[in-house]
């Protein structure tokens, strides 16, 4: 597992071959069927968990989005595009995935940010096992691995994971930022104008 410590930025490194596809997954713990009545009615059912990405072009304005939603589950360039929503954490493996043509990739999309959010009625500090990595999408070897701890995400439902951009200083072009931040949700009105501030 490739770690990088929350605030460091590193090349990107990725395989030179096929299309050059990185990924960013997302897995958590299915909560199990033994959930109840009076639970079930209030809508405390299974953890659902979602990956987004917000995308910035070069001239750092906030320019498209892919989520979890039919509607928005590949961007405008058709090279960044969601696995499909996943509602349970059942099953191995990514339960949602964004993955990422670098090689096809517009070269006016510089920055694309993952955020992760929880769609049920839980904080992150309810939820088991939440794992988060970028991957070669040839290889499947990790670039970046995470896990949250769930003291840290109490009473939090947003997680600001990592962080991919164009850079000269790059070998390959592309560097990864682990930026591992839960931000207030309370006061973010715009994620386009939040985000702005790690822009390379």
């Amino acid at each position: 597992m490739a770690t990088l410590p929350i605030g460091e930025k590193t090349t990107l490194l990725y395989s030179p071959e096929k299309r050059h596809r990185v990924l960013a997954g997302i897995s958590w713990d299915a909560r199990g069927d033994k959930i109840g009545f009076v639970k079930k009615m209030k809508g405390d059912t299974q953890h659902d968990l979602d990956i987004s990405a917000y995308i910035f072009d070069d001239e750092g304005d906030f320019c498209d989005l892919v989520t979890a939603d039919a509607n928005e589950a590949i961007d405008e360039s058709g090279c960044i595009y969601h696995s499909g929503d996943h509602q349970t954490g059942e099953g191995e493996g990514d339960d949602e995935t964004i993955s990422v043509e670098l090689l096809n990739l517009p070269e006016t999309i510089k920055d694309i940010f993952f955020l992760i959010e929880v769609q049920s009625n839980h904080f992150f500090s309810d939820i088991a096992e939440v794992n988060m990595r970028i991957a070669d999408g040839l290889t499947d070897n990790e670039l970046l691995y995470s896990e949250l701890n769930p003291d840290d995400g109490r009473n939090k439902i947003a997680y600001v994971f990592a962080h991919l951009y164009r850079s000269e200083e790059s070998g390959t072009g592309w560097m990864l930022h682990h930026i591992g931040d839960y931000p207030d949700t309370d006061t973010i009105d715009n994620w386009g104008e939040y985000f702005a501030q790690y822009l390379s």
